[in-house]
Order: C-alpha cells, then sequence, then structure tokens
C-alpha cells in the first residue's frame, strides 16, 4: 500500500535530570530556537481556564478549544500573562473514569507570544496529573522520564519540559499539580530537516529508515510497551499508533515514537497489555523481521549507553526510591537479554513481526 499525504506542580519535588556524553535533541538548532525547550527546569505555570462547564464535561466526541489564560514569571519581565485556547485530548486518560483532569492540547497565537518563553510555539500538548494521587505523580515522572531517555538515542523525538501547574476557574484553585509539555511533532521535522506530513492510510514498510525502526523496537522493548505501531492507522485515524512519520530528502520515514503511559515502565494501572500477554511490564519484543540483520549495531548502541540510562533514573528527584530500584531491576533484566546472543535470538529475533 502507498503512502497519500494530506498535508505536508505543586507536590512537593521537582525533577532535575542529568547525563554524561551528547544527548541528542536537548538542544534545537540555532535556526529554531524554541527556549521553552532549551531548560529542564520545572516552570511554574498558572492556567486559568473554564473548568466544570468545558473542560470537565468534554470527554467525549470531537472536543472544542474553549478560551483561557497561561501565567508565568520571568526573571526580567516580571509575571507574563499570554492568552491560550484549550481543548481536552486523548482517549483512555480522557474518560472522567480514568482521570480527574484530561490531558489538554494548547493553541496559542504566535503573535501573541513572540518575545516570551512560548516564542514560536503554536500547539503543544500537556501531559497532566490525571488523578490526585502519590503514585499518579510517580507515573507522570516515569512517563516524563520515558520522554528524556528516548533523546538519549535520537534528535528525531519529541524535548519535553516539566511544569508545575496551578489550574484556577474564575480565580478559584481547582488543583496544583505536576504536568508535562511535549514539543510540537510537526516542530521536530523542522528542528531536524525533516518534513512533517499526515499520512492517509498506511506506510509502505520498504520505505522505513532500518536503523530508526530497530532503534524504536528495542526502546521500546527496553521500557516495556506494546503500544505502537510504525506501519498501520487506528480506525478513522492518520497512520500510525503512537508513532509520526517524518520523511527525510530521499523519502525515508524515520517514525517520531509518542505516549508511554501503556509501558512497562511507567506500570499505570489503568494499561492493558496486548494479548496474550496479561502483564505490561512483561516485555513482548515487536520489532519488524526485515529489519533484523542489522538489530546487532542496535543493540550495541543499547549497551553503550546503558550508565547514562541508569545514571538518568537515579538522578529523577522525587522519584520513590523503590521506584528506581524498580527501574533499574527492570532494565536489569533487558539487559541480561540483550547481552546473550542465545536470548536474543529467541526472545527478539525470532519473536519478531512479518508486518
Amino acid at each position: 500500500m502507498g503512502i497519500r499525504l494530506r498535508s505536508a506542580v505543586f507536590v512537593g519535588f521537582f525533577v532535575s535530570l542529568s547525563v554524561t556524553g551528547p544527548v541528542f535533541g536537548d538542544v534545537a538548532a540555532a535556526n529554531d530556537r524554541q527556549p521553552l525547550f532549551e531548560s529542564h527546569e520545572p516552570l511554574a505555570l498558572t492556567i486559568e481556564l473554564p473548568y466544570q462547564r468545558g473542560i470537565n464535561r468534554d470527554r467525549l466526541g470531537e472536543s472544542e478549544y474553549r478560551s483561557a489564560e497561561v501565567t508565568y514569571v520571568d526573571a526580567n519581565a516580571g509575571e507574563v500573562m499570554l492568552p491560550v485556547e484549550i481543548r481536552t485530548r486523548g482517549k483512555t486518560r480522557r474518560r472522567k473514569k480514568t482521570c480527574d483532569m484530561p490531558p489538554l492540547r494548547l493553541r496559542f497565537d504566535t503573535g501573541a507570544v513572540a518575545g516570551t518563553l512560548f516564542a514560536s510555539q503554536r500547539g503543544l500538548k500537556l501531559v497532566t496529573h490525571c488523578q490526585d494521587r502519590e503514585a499518579y505523580h510517580q507515573y507522570e515522572l516515569l512517563e516524563y522520564l520515558a520522554y528524556r531517555l528516548q533523546n538519549l538515542f535520537t534528535e528525531h523525538a519529541q524535548r519535553v519540559r516539566l511544569v508545575q501547574v496551578t489550574y484556577q476557574e474564575k480565580g478559584r484553585e481547582i488543583a496544583a499539580r505536576n504536568g508535562i509539555l511535549l514539543e510540537n511533532w510537526r516542530r521536530v521535522a523542522k528542528r531536524t530537516g525533516t518534513t512533517d506530513a499526515d499520512v492517509d492510510g498506511a506506510v509502505r514498510m520498504e520505505s522505513l529508515s532500518v536503523p530508526d525502526v530497530n532503534r524504536i523496537a528495542v526502546f521500546n522493548y527496553m521500557i516495556g510497551n506494546e503500544d505502537w505501531t510504525v506501519l498501520w492507522p487506528e480506525p478513522n485515524e492518520n497512520c500510525c499508533h503512537n508513532t509520526k512519520p517524518l520523511f527525510t530528502t530521499a523519502g525515508t520515514v524515520i517514525p517520531l515514537l509518542y505516549d508511554f503511559d501503556y509501558s512497562g515502565l511507567v506500570d499505570a494501572p489503568y494499561a492493558l497489555a496486548k494479548p496474550p500477554n496479561n502483564d505490561v511490564r512483561r516485555r513482548k519484543y515487536r520489532g519488524l523481521c526485515h529489519t533484523q540483520d542489522t538489530l546487532e549495531e542496535t543493540l550495541v548502541i543499547f549497551r553503550d549507553k546503558r550508565e547514562a540510562i541508569y545514571d538518568m533514573v537515579r538522578s529523577v528527584e522525587g522519584l520513590r526510591s523503590s521506584k528506581v530500584k524498580g527501574t533499574l531491576n527492570y532494565f536489569d533484566r533487558f539487559y541480561k537479554v540483550i547481552n546473550d546472543p542465545e536470548q536474543v535470538e529467541r526472545k527478539m529475533i525470532r519473536a519478531c513481526k512479518v508486518e
């Protein structure tokens, strides 16, 4: 099948991550500055929004944008207030029975944000806290960690900014929690010199970048994530599920991977494993069979990054010691597999997907 293109927190902690060696994607290209993502310091925001009769009711079907305001404090300019439009997004986390606060999409006026921290931003996704329980704060930190870990391996990944959000309606506080702002995937394309395009239908297997597909497959295996595909769309959706195709000048597709709350690393209570697996912590390799001849080259990269990965896990402030230990043990089991040729053959190469 061919490709059809339609158009080219306040919870008593914060996160500080640092790693040694080069980290792809942490610094924007000089000609495409995005000040928002040039720091990993948590950013305090106040969002004034219509919650009870707006956002909290907009849980099904097509959501609508509603007027809101985002406020933050600039070290030089003082308090900065920006007009913004907000709507709900997502599927599982959008449901009221799953999350008290649904995930949000923010839409800015590029003229209004000129010269501010949000300069050049148009649309941003905000991963919200879901529920007001300590366990959910931990899940959010682990999802933030997953995005940051991905940036160790590629520049074709979304950068993230941890935010401490106070949600208000008519000046009354609704909640004050951590959140994650995600770099827009089209800005990733611009930053990396690739082309963004919505694909109506499937992506041709022959067009996929083999090294990047292997990287995504191994990364997802490492974090225990089966909730993705680089080839097929969901019903009535553009291709592909939890990946976006970025096109190189040669026409090769580099999938951009996102959305990790269903991974074993995060282990959210609402995450469902794909049958016949009954545990999201149990890894299953979903790499494509036609790329496995070069799998070893990818595994070498992951072996080389082991210390940087572990350092990043340990550096998450606010992550409980039990979560740190559990995450390191989870990654230990991943490395036990990829350091054993017999297990690589049995659990990865032989388990590959034909399509």
